[in-house]
């Protein structure tokens, strides 16, 4: 890169901070869709109601934004994207009670990763959300390391 003035420079440099966290957030997203798989679906098949992937394909990003010298980007479960199904005749609806009333999304998220104890349905928490959080706390500065370099800085 050759820069003309210090505004060139600072353009650039936050250009490519910018596609270094939108990458890190890409490999954030795809960690939590690991975990939700391994930890959720894969840990059993269910019996007594029919499945949904609504939970796996709710996980989205945002778009990284510059905030001063910050870059903002947040992986999460979009709500918009845990649809409730009621199933005429079925005992169980998806995401919704037994009377066919809407279960709020970050509710079913918390049941869903700390478990629940009661008379209709318990099982452990499944973790995912923790489990990502501690991958993302062990590896964050080599994920943004990795990126830089994939970027063309050398960083020693």
């Amino acid at each position: 890169y050759t820069f003309q003035n210090k505004k060139q420079l600072l353009t650039t440099l936050n250009n490519q901070l910018k596609k270094t966290m939108d990458n890190v957030a890409k490999r954030c997203l795809e960690e939590l869709q690991e975990r939700v798989a391994r930890n959720m679906y894969e840990h059993y098949t269910p019996t007594v109601y029919r499945r949904t992937i609504d939970i796996f394909d709710s996980i989205s990003k945002t778009e990284v934004i510059q905030d001063k010298n910050e870059f903002l980007v947040a992986v999460y479960f979009n709500p918009q994207k845990i649809v409730p199904k009621i199933y005429e005749g079925a005992k169980w609806n998806a995401h919704a009670d037994f009377w066919g009333n809407p279960i709020e999304a970050h509710t079913l998220i918390k049941w869903l990763e700390e478990g629940t104890n009661n008379k209709y349905y318990s099982h452990e928490g499944y973790e995912f959300f923790k489990d990502t959080v501690e991958f993302i706390q062990s590896n964050l500065n080599e994920m943004v390391r990795t990126e830089l370099i994939n970027l063309g800085f050398t960083l020693t």
